[in-house]
């Protein structure tokens, strides 16, 4: 749902709809889950990080694997 969000920037509405009609206050918990490990956990940032990039980089036509 974080990543919905972050790189296609989906509504919650749009974003619980796809996860099996799930409310978007069930959304909004759950990207605040994330949010918040973030700042608590340097090593799940990092991969996330990671994660988003590539996914960047697949959008925009430039994946690579490495």
């Amino acid at each position: 749902m974080y990543l919905i969000k972050n790189q296609l920037e989906w509504s919650y509405q749009q974003i619980g709809s796809y996860f099996g009609n799930k409310k978007h206050s069930t959304v909004i918990f759950a990207i605040k889950k994330i949010n918040d490990e973030l700042k608590n956990d340097d090593q799940f940032k990092s991969f996330l990080d990671m994660l988003m990039e590539k996914i960047k980089k697949q959008k925009s036509g430039n994946f690579n694997k490495n």
